[in-house]
């Protein structure tokens, strides 16, 4: 699966960085690694029910605005 894990607003010097993950534990890593540039708007339906909550509330604990589901 080809998920996208980062938001349009990333700095261009990071752009042409490898931006979206081929499973569940490199989207995590991403999320871990860069959190201010991760989202999965547009890609919920690729997350099972369990993975979004997952992401939401590692992103709650990192404390990234916008991660309520």
């Amino acid at each position: 699966m080809n998920i996208n894990a980062v938001k349009d607003a990333m700095p261009p010097e990071e752009e042409s960085h490898h931006d979206h993950g081929h499973d569940f534990a490199s989207v995590v890593e991403f999320l871990l690694g860069k959190p201010d540039y991760f989202s999965i708007d547009g890609f919920e339906e690729y997350y099972s029910s369990q993975e979004r909550k997952m992401l939401a509330e590692l992103q709650r604990k990192l404390d990234i605005p916008g991660s309520g589901e």
